[in-house]
């Protein structure tokens, strides 16, 4: 136990010398654990400590001593030359072997601040608490905006009088007072302009208003509460407080292996993604902070230690999919922690075997509908497309069908990803996927989602309207904007121009308005509706899309993205083929977009890909025999032709059949047993009926099938979309489970052991 002093601490405080000329001796200091603010989490404050200059350098994290030294390079060194002096506190950076090795290479020293004295390093430390005083106050009400208002935090603070010169750090520095913005300037005849001069008065008198009162609270001297110093003489002993002293070790020495040194892991800090390669922080047994460093996951050797660091910090990036493999027979059955288990067949086994295996493997207690996802049908659909719509990058549209196991595969075919909402961005980024990947295919977003998107980086977004315009401005002033049109969908199963879209005639204004706003329009996008079962509606909408970068041309603006939307059907069997389709849009796109105009082509396939890649099979729970009451004492029974069965499946309208009462582009299913069905068997007129207590719920009004028995199983193809995304489990009937399966020929051709990181 350790007393508590009783006198002044010894020592008076020891100023910093003098410089002799601005910038040639520095201070630096973070502010961190800021709210972010479009990516930005922290604040890189750099003082003159001559002219009491400032550079305030917002940071998407706290920097290492590289990213540091780099960020002193772009700010100060290019500007102002090579310092003589850099002070810091003893922050990891600043004590790194780095920090040190890379300014004696300069030929600059270094200073560190004493130990829990950070008086040291007086004007940085103010200034750290200037700035947060000044955040705290002026963005109380904006805390996802500070970054906006940082250049005018430092233009303010580089205006003040200083007490110690007289002068203000800009006439320090430049030899003259930059002078103030003209407010009192006649208005322009540009309304952007006018709006942007209010917005900046504002943001700089209250700036300055705050910033007066932080400098009006200046720091009590530092001697006031300390005692005189002590004489001490060479030679002499003296007693060291180990009140703030940790315990001394030296670091213990490394296991030697044939790979090498192996040190010893305290604990994984962080994780992160950094160029495409996962990396750990590493905080060494034995040794400090300023040795911590990011590690490849590859040369971690425990697993153990990464599952505990991920089941502690689920929001961190991780491996995509952390699996295991173990096989059985001929099948190779993937297992992760997050429930996305993926089968690999060998060569010689089909997904009708898997089915099979699935059915005669259940019990009785296990009669749970299930899907069956055939990737390889996901892969060949894509060689189709690459084949087909060679200008055309897919970004497939997530609301189809957001099965991770699909998800990842669009990822390992290097799609792009059409999401609607915060929480398929969420989703996508999530299994890696890069913002620039993103497209916002939503015209009408709430304000919360359109700040989520602006955070993390998405900045291709669609509008058709001004008010959405008005949104966007106000959250994502740097979004890269789509201007979604309508267009002629009338041979569309599923309609969504009476919707979504602006008209051509109003096209102009919104350009304009746009304009005024400062934000900036990339391109044009459309849909002629799902379902689409004209070509020739194509090679309309793309039409009406020059006409609209023809007169976006006009008003200034630089367009490079057309978006051509969905549309395309993923059955073989659908009454136009999938060609016809692509002769036609490739035509008008070689006409009015050919390849030397620059403008990148994109699609939102979504059902393209998934309708055919999904078999459901669904069990028989019940039976009922419903006879025609004039014939009911025939004694042949069996063979009546009057005779209707109606059987219950346990999936129906509520569940994975949804899309018979919510999807117009699929009103019709086609069950069928199993096994294989006999030409002489017997077949009656049936109803297929779901489970639930809602007579709605009808999967078939009228088929011909054998006559069926409680525990059959049915199958229906082509159930991939809108089917597992908009399923219910209304009457507590649990949601069909999922397996997805592959061959594994497609597995190591497309070495989808990296997009499913199996270990």
């Amino acid at each position: 136990m350790a007393k508590t002093p009783r006198q002044l601490p010894a020592g008076k405080l020891q100023p910093l010398p003098i410089p002799q000329r601005p910038w040639s001796h520095l201070g630096v200091d973070f502010v961190t654990d800021l709210p972010p603010s479009h990516g930005f989490t922290c604040i890189f404050i750099i003082v003159d400590r001559f002219s009491k200059s400032c550079k305030l350098i917002p940071l998407n994290r706290i920097p290492t001593a590289a990213d540091s030294a780099s960020a002193l390079f772009d700010h100060v060194f290019r500007h102002f030359g090579l310092p003589e002096d850099v002070v810091s506190d003893r922050g990891p950076q600043f004590i790194s072997r780095f920090w040190r090795a890379f300014f004696s290479r300069l030929g600059v020293t270094v200073s560190l601040t004493s130990g829990y004295h950070p008086q040291t390093n007086g004007q940085t430390e103010r200034k750290v608490q200037e700035v947060s005083r000044y955040l705290r106050t002026f963005c109380h009400n904006h805390q996802h905006s500070w970054s906006q208002f940082l250049p005018w935090a430092e233009y303010a603070q580089n205006s003040l009088r200083q007490a110690s010169t007289g002068l203000t750090p800009f006439q320090c520095v430049l030899g003259y007072q930059p002078p103030l913005f003209p407010w009192t300037c006649e208005p322009s005849t540009v309304p952007a302009v006018n709006h942007w001069y209010q917005q900046s008065e504002r943001v700089w008198n209250e700036a300055h208003h705050h910033l007066q009162r932080a400098v009006r609270r200046h720091q009590r001297q530092a001697d006031v509460r300390r005692g005189p110093n002590p004489a001490f003489s060479v030679g002499q002993k003296v007693w060291l407080s180990t009140r703030d002293k940790p315990g001394v070790n030296e670091p213990p020495l490394p296991l030697l292996l044939e790979e090498g040194p192996v040190y010893a892991i305290r604990e994984i800090l962080a994780s992160r993604r950094h160029r495409g390669r996962l990396e750990y922080l590493i905080d060494w047994e034995g040794y400090g902070p300023e040795e911590r460093a990011w590690v490849l996951r590859d040369d971690i050797l425990d697993p153990a230690l990464l599952e505990v660091f991920h089941r502690d910090h689920p929001h961190l990036p991780a491996p995509r999919g952390r699996a295991l493999v173990t096989t059985n027979g001929s099948v190779m059955h993937v297992l992760s922690p997050e429930n996305c288990p993926i089968d690999i067949l060998d060569n010689e086994r089909t997904i009708n075997d898997f089915i099979n295996d699935k059915i005669e493997l259940g019990s009785v207690e296990n009669e749970e509908p299930f899907y069956v996802a055939d990737l390889d049908s996901i892969f060949k659909r894509h060689l189709k497309w690459l084949s087909n719509l060679p200008r055309v990058k897919p970004f497939y549209a997530v609301k189809c069908n957001n099965t991770e196991a699909v998800l990842r595969m669009m990822s390992a075919l290097d799609t792009g990803f059409d999401c609607a909402s915060k929480g398929e961005i969420q989703m996508a980024l999530s299994l890696g996927v890069t913002p620039d990947k993103i497209i916002y295919a939503h015209t009408t977003k709430p304000l919360s989602h359109i700040k989520y998107a602006c955070t993390h980086g998405v900045d291709m977004m669609t509008f058709d309207s001004e008010d959405e315009l008005i949104k966007i401005s106000l959250c994502h002033a740097k979004a890269k904007l789509v201007l979604r049109i309508a267009v002629d969908d009338s041979e569309s199963m599923v309609r969504l121009s009476s919707k979504f879209g602006a008209r051509l005639v109003s096209v102009g204004k919104l350009l304009e308005r746009a304009g005024e706003l400062g934000l900036e329009v990339i391109g044009v996008s459309f849909h002629v509706g799902s379902g689409c079962t004209g070509s020739l509606m194509f090679k309309k909408a793309i039409a009406d899309a020059r006409h609209v970068f023809d007169a976006a041309n006009v008003l200034g603006f630089q367009m490079s993205l057309l978006d051509i939307g969905g549309g395309f059907s993923g059955r073989e069997d659908f009454q136009v083929k999938f060609e016809e389709f692509s002769e036609v849009i490739n035509g008008a796109l070689d006409e009015l977009f050919p390849p030397d105009s620059g403008v990148q082509i994109i699609a939102e396939p979504g059902r393209y890909y998934v309708e055919s890649a999904f078999t459901l099979a669904a069990n028989i729970i019940a039976k009922r025999v419903i006879l025609n009451e004039v014939d009911e004492h025939s004694e042949d029974e069996e063979n009546r032709p009057d005779r209707m069965m109606m059987y219950y499946l346990n999936d129906g309208v509520y569940g994975s059949l949804s899309c018979l009462i919510n999807d117009a582009a699929h009103t019709t299913v086609e069950p069928y047993l199993n096994r294989a069905v006999e030409s002489s068997e017997q077949r009656y007129q049936s109803v297929i009926w779901g489970p639930t207590c809602d007579s709605i719920d009808k999967v078939t009004d009228s088929c011909w099938v054998p006559e069926l028995h409680v525990g059959d199983w049915l199958l229906i193809d082509n159930m991939g979309a809108y089917s597992v995304s908009i399923s219910t489990d209304f009457n507590g009937f649990e949601r069909a489970h999922i397996y997805p399966v592959v061959t594994a020929e497609t597995w190591h051709f497309l070495n989808l052991s990296h997009t499913y990181n199996i270990y």
